[in-house]
C-alpha cells in the first residue's frame, strides 16, 4: 500500500479508491506469452523475484491494501485488466489491408483475453470476496462476441497493446460509473 495515498485518503476524508493496473504484468499469464515484470518485498538484488514470488507479492500487497482501506471504512473497487492486444495497433495497420476488418483481424481473441486473466482474476478475485470489494470489468465493452477489437469505426481503441487510446477509454466510463454509482450516492 502506498503511505502517501493512504494518508491522502485519510487526510481528505475520500470514501472510495479504485484499485487499477496491468495485473497480468505481475502475475504471467497462463497464455503462455512470456511478459511480466517481476515486484518483490524488500532488495531485489538480495531476493532475486521469480514469477511465484512475484505472484506472492502481489497477493500480499492487494490483501494488505484492502485490509488497510476496508478497516477505515474506504470502499474498494477493484478494475480487472483490459484486454491486451498481441501487437501495438500501428502494427496491426501495417499488417492489414487497411480496412477495419483486416486490422480486427489480427485483434487478440475473446478466448485468448479470458485465458490469460485467469490467473490475475483469481488472486484478485479472492481479496475482493474476502474484503467486500466490487470487482470492475470492462469486457463488455471491449470485447465483441468473439474478439477485443482494435477498431471501432475509424477510431483506434487502443494506443499500443495495452494502454486504451481516449477513444477506449471513453468506452470505460459508463462502466466505471455504473460500477462505483453506489459511492457516488453515498456522499451526496
Amino acid at each position: 500500500m502506498n503511505d502517501r495515498i493512504a494518508r491522502y485518503v485519510d487526510e481528505n476524508k475520500i470514501p472510495g479508491v479504485l484499485l487499477i493496473g496491468r495485473w497480468s504484468y505481475y502475475t504471467g499469464n497462463s497464455s503462455g506469452k512470456e511478459d511480466w515484470n517481476p515486484i518483490a518485498k524488500g532488495d531485489v538484488a538480495s531476493f532475486p523475484a521469480t514469477i511465484e514470488t512475484s505472484r506472492a507479492d502481489l497477493e500480499y500487497a492487494v490483501d494488505k491494501t484492502m485490509a488497510q482501506y476496508t478497516a477505515k471504512g474506504v470502499k474498494v473497487f477493484v478494475a480487472e485488466d483490459n484486454p491486451q492486444q498481441p501487437m501495438d495497433p500501428i502494427l496491426a495497420l501495417r499488417r492489414s489491408k487497411g480496412t477495419v476488418e483486416s486490422i480486427n483481424a489480427w485483434a487478440v481473441s475473446r478466448n485468448e483475453h479470458a485465458v490469460r486473466q485467469n490467473l490475475p482474476n483469481a488472486l484478485l478475485n479472492k481479496a475482493v470476496r474476502f474484503y467486500g470489494a466490487t470487482p470492475i470489468s470492462f469486457d463488455s465493452v471491449l470485447c465483441e462476441r468473439d474478439s477485443c477489437p482494435f477498431v471501432e469505426g475509424d477510431q483506434f481503441l487502443y494506443f499500443d497493446d495495452d494502454h486504451l487510446s481516449v477513444t477506449g477509454s471513453s468506452r470505460i466510463e459508463p462502466v466505471l460509473r455504473a460500477s462505483m454509482a453506489s459511492l457516488w450516492e453515498s456522499i451526496k
